[in-house]
């Protein structure tokens, strides 16, 4: 969006917290996903899908 002969460098993209991010938010469903599923394993199948 700048012009190429602008004195400006654009702005670094930054990697690393991108990844942090997407890792972070990986774990986040992970954990959270985890209690719901230990109590349904432990239910029959009929009282887990109410």
């Amino acid at each position: 969006m700048m012009p190429a002969d602008s004195p400006l460098e654009p702005p670094a993209y930054p990697y690393t917290a991108a990844m942090i991010a997407a890792c972070a938010s990986i774990v986040t469903s992970l954990v959270g996903s985890l209690a719901p599923a230990i109590k349904a394993i432990r239910l029959q199948p009929a009282l887990a899908l109410r």
